[in-house]
């Protein structure tokens, strides 16, 4: 197949001029029988840029570039998060080492049955503790903020028969403190009740 898939991280940065560029690429790839399919990966402003590009002289641009849009959900339950969470206790670090990436910062714990995913209800609690009022409803947590919390546990559990026994609110807390979850959820709050408005 003669086929090259261009994913673009940070899409809502680009503007007509970019996607301009890349009709050219995309009508040269053409030339030579190559179909371009390009993923732009972005904030809900790839949203409004489609409105805009379709209702404005860019029309073409949304037609070629904006077909599809799907939304990414964030972790929205403790059961979401324990799957998250699993990926951890599941997957190799380095890859093809056999060892466990919660194990590999863990062994001690790891090989008397601690899991990261076990963590899944504390943790769940203090993003739901963390998050605004009008968030609570439909609590979505991003990625980002699952990872570095899960990442600085695993950096600052103790690695003994039992961490859990050592494991406090406090602790937990910290992990999600230090993540500016706390802050981002606040912005989001803001902007979602002016949209409200």
């Amino acid at each position: 197949m003669r086929h090259v898939l261009l994913i673009i991280d940070e899409g809502q940065s680009m503007g007509a001029l970019e996607y301009a560029v890349l009709c050219n690429i995309q009508n040269y790839l053409e030339e030579h029988q190559v179909r371009l399919t390009v993923v732009a990966i972005g904030t809900q402003v790839l949203t409004y840029q489609h409105q805009a590009f379709a209702l404005g002289d860019d029309a073409e641009l949304a037609a070629r570039f904006m077909v599809r849009s799907d939304r990414f959900r964030g972790v929205e339950s403790v059961a979401h998060l324990r799957y998250a969470l699993q990926g951890y206790d599941d997957s190799e670090w380095p890859a093809g080492s056999g060892i466990a990436y919660t194990r590999h910062f863990l062994p001690t714990a790891f090989d008397t049955g601690f899991r990261l995913a076990g963590l899944s209800e504390a943790l769940w609690a203090e993003f739901m503790a963390q998050a605004p009022p009008p968030l609570l409803r439909k609590l979505e947590v991003g990625m980002e903020y699952v990872g570095k919390s899960a990442e600085w546990l695993l950096e600052h559990l103790r690695d003994d028969a039992s961490p859990a026994e050592h494991l406090s609110d406090a602790l937990i807390r910290q992990a999600v403190d230090q993540t500016q979850y706390r802050l981002h959820m606040r912005s989001v709050a803001r902007i979602l009740q002016g949209v409200g408005q």
